[in-house]
């Protein structure tokens, strides 16, 4: 504990760390280093333990019959990738399952296109998500990040003229473009 005290002596005078410092720094950092290694093969059984339950329990169908083992249709690198057929069709999207339904490219665009002629002046990312939620002319909850979404689709009206982008001070703004539509 003293050299712990010490350590902290030194820093609050500007010290450098000492040998002994570096030398104990290094081998917690090693032991840190180990336990994370065991913990990551750890997960790995867990996960695999875990997809051995899932095919058990998915083995038998409600009819009663035996589904037996399973194998993935396409090759993949990575053992991870295997889902049994029940696992891969719920995650697919489907008119049934409104829940992930995710809006068409041109939905988007013309919530973008809106958003952005009710601005009335340069609008960021984030300022084109509020006013579509604030609208509610489409939802964003089948995407993973949507201010992507929107940054694409704004990009697309840039390169089709329909808007401008204003970079500055690290920030990106569009603004519509008035002509463009006239033409």
């Amino acid at each position: 504990m003293s050299a712990l005290l010490q350590s902290v002596v030194n820093r609050e005078f500007g010290m450098p760390p000492s040998t002994d410092e570096v030398n104990s720094a290094r081998a917690d950092l090693n032991i840190l280093l180990l336990r994370c290694l065991e913990l990551s093969k750890d997960i790995a059984r867990m996960h695999n333990l875990l997809k051995r339950l899932a095919q058990c329990a998915n083995a038998i169908r409600p009819g009663g019959k035996a589904r037996g083992k399973y194998r993935s249709a396409r090759p993949s690198g990575s053992p991870y990738r295997w889902q049994p057929p029940l696992a891969r069709r719920d995650h697919r999207r489907s008119p049934a399952n409104p829940r992930s339904k995710r809006p068409t490219r041109s939905e988007l665009e013309r919530a973008c296109r809106i958003a952005l002629m009710e601005a009335n002046q340069p609008a960021s990312v984030e300022a084109i998500y509020d006013r579509i939620e604030r609208r509610g002319s489409i939802t964003f909850a089948g995407y993973k990040r949507p201010f992507r979404a929107i940054a694409l689709v704004m990009n697309a009206l840039v390169k089709q003229g329909e808007a401008s982008l204003l970079k500055g001070s690290g920030s990106r703004r569009w603004r519509w473009e008035m002509e463009a539509r006239t033409v």
